[in-house]
């Protein structure tokens, strides 16, 4: 059998669908003989899951309904919604590419 750390290391190129057909096969080949790394590629798939959840897109209308409400404190103003949803596209495509990267590593 091949050694589980060769083949968790492949784990999330195997969830991203990355793998060559060869290195696919290896790990479904480990994976059914292997308990250990099956709860491993679990964890994984379990925490691809939740980061899915979490970065997934809100709809226009409603970050546009939440960001009407928003009032800027020092002059009692709305803040503009253009300005607002900028802010949040770009802290949103930041944290999926930090996620994204994240993941490769693992």
């Amino acid at each position: 059998m091949i050694d589980c750390k060769y083949i968790v290391d492949l784990l999330p190129y195997y969830i991203n669908k990355s793998l060559s057909r060869e290195d696919n096969t290896i790990v479904i080949q480990h994976l059914a003989q292997c308990e250990k790394c099956r709860k491993e590629i679990a964890l994984f798939i379990l925490a691809k899951k939740e980061s899915d959840i979490l970065f997934r897109e809100v709809p226009d209308d409603i970050i546009k309904s939440a960001f009407e409400k928003v009032k800027d404190n020092e002059n009692n103003s709305v803040l503009s919604l253009s300005q607002a949803l900028i802010m949040i596209r770009s802290a949103v495509s930041l944290t999926r590419k930090a996620t994204k990267f994240a993941f490769q590593l693992i």
